[in-house]
């Protein structure tokens, strides 16, 4: 990262968020290569890092006269550089205080000219900032999670982005090669030059760690000829392309003719607000004498499920096991239409606080549950290299760890063939292209993400399934 951001001559490096100094040390090392002097600035909120680097030794303490305790966001366009490399601070939104949320929306209608989405973390304002702080003919080096560019407000983020500045390259990575090993987030590293845009760039997925091998990319000027085929994947791509498809997924240039969108509408699972009290083990409802009328089937946990069906049998094996299954489904606003064990039960959530828990207290009657019909296919929300789809023939209610799915045809051959189409390894590698990814290959789909799933038409000829 620190090669390609001084590779334009410069001499310096500029690290909005340096800690202990990783991309600092980095630069040090490369002076003797280069042969000149890289001087070092830097700023960081956490007023004692400077410190810490001294006690280290890190670096030499000249080095570090150019280091400020200051929050980037305040200081960011005072000065721009030639050269920057970031490590983001990783905060989501709902971590972001109401007064600084509001600065970074200021921020962002003033200078892309619309407001990003409420759930842009601050990562996403670090890069904006980045960009606008570097010099004509600037280099930035920016790793970040994939969610920068798979999020509800990548498509408008990357239209600006690649309407202003040139990407050289993107880099990123198999669960193998990782620079974050045991962190739950797939890495992604952008290669921006403050020129005059391109209609291309290189684009590469590191298989194994390989230092080397990346250096060597680099310094080729990301020369996907010079790369090792069993060592990185390596793409010159449009950006068109990539823009439509998505920096961190592989390169695609095949047109389908379906998506899940003709077969299919989804819609996210019941969100209780607090399933230690809503979802109820067997030994809970006959303590409390709970009538079945309260009660419907659910299914809160994907490791509840083994296999693609859920049934009878696969509900008797979650009581047998002790697991909760059973949904407190009140679907009233009046508490005295209630029988006297439901008020008994919700008296006693009352008294441990669930009511005034955030998502519970906002509903206008606490305890009523909103309202799903049983969907006849389930699609786990999160999946971990056994995303499936689910034949939900026990007619539960899912919770939010789950994706409701509605085919539009409500025939038993017709949802039988839906689901054997659907869990083809095929079109489960597709939930790549419209998901966002995660660390250990994981994959987190929305239900308008999974309704643009791709479907291939042979397959859809294949299982005799017509839209």
């Amino acid at each position: 990262m620190v090669t390609y951001a001084v590779s334009n001559k410069s001499d310096h490096i500029f690290d909005p968020a340096h800690g202990m100094g990783a991309f600092f040390t980095a630069a040090k090392r490369l002076e003797k290569t280069l042969k000149r002097e890289i001087s070092l600035f830097g700023s960081d909120i956490d007023s004692e890092l400077i410190d810490q680097i001294k006690e280290a030794e890190i670096l030499d303490p000249k080095d570090l006269k150019n280091l400020q305790t200051k929050d980037f966001v305040e200081i960011a366009l005072e000065k721009k550089y030639k050269s920057i490399v970031v490590n983001p601070p990783y905060i989501r939104h709902h971590r972001i205080s109401q007064d600084k949320k509001q600065t970074l929306k200021s921020l962002a209608q003033k200078h892309l000219g619309y407001e990003l989405d409420g759930r842009a973390g601050l990562h996403i304002y670090f890069l904006i900032l980045s960009l606008l702080s570097l010099e004509k003919g600037g280099r930035l080096s920016f790793i970040v999670s994939s969610d920068i560019c798979e999020g509800v407000f990548a498509n408008d983020l990357w239209q600006w982005i690649t309407k202003h500045y040139r990407i050289d390259a993107v880099l990123t990575f198999t669960g193998n090669a990782t620079p974050f090993p045991g962190v739950d987030t797939n890495a992604i590293i952008f290669f921006i030059e403050n020129s005059k845009p391109k209609a291309t760039f290189s684009w590469a997925k590191c298989l194994v760690e390989d230092r080397a091998e990346l250096l060597k990319w680099v310094r080729t000027n990301f020369d996907i000829n010079k790369t090792n085929p069993e060592k990185m994947l390596s793409f010159e791509r449009s950006l068109k392309e990539g823009l439509k498809t998505g920096f961190s997924r592989l390169p695609q240039t095949e047109e389908h003719k379906y998506t899940l969108a003709d077969f299919a509408v989804a819609m996210r699972g019941i969100a209780t607000g607090n399933n230690d009290f809503f979802l109820l083990d067997l030994k809970t409802v006959e303590q409390f004498n709970i009538p079945e009328e309260y009660l419907v089937p659910t299914i809160g946990r994907t490791r509840d499920l083994v296999g693609n069906v859920i049934d009878e049998k696969t509900l008797q094996a979650l009581d047998a096991k002790g697991r909760p299954r059973y949904l407190l489904y009140i679907d009233t606003d009046n508490i005295a239409d209630l029988p006297r064990s439901v008020r008994n039960y919700l008296e006693h959530g009352e008294e441990k606080g669930v009511n005034k828990t955030s998502l519970v207290a906002a509903r206008r009657t606490w305890f009523k549950m909103e309202k799903r019909n049983p969907p006849p296919i389930l699609f786990s929300y999160l999946g971990r290299r056994s995303s499936r789809f689910i034949h939900n023939k026990a007619q539960v209610l899912p919770l939010n760890g789950f994706l409701c799915i509605y085919p539009k045809n409500n025939s038993k051959a017709y949802i039988a063939k839906l689901i054997e189409l659907l869990n083809q390894e095929e079109i489960l590698k597709n939930l790549f292209l419209v998901g966002k990814s995660y660390g250990s290959d994981a994959v987190k789909v929305e239900p308008r993400a999974i309704e643009r799933l791709p479907i291939p038409e042979r397959l859809v000829q294949q299982v005799g399934l017509i839209p």
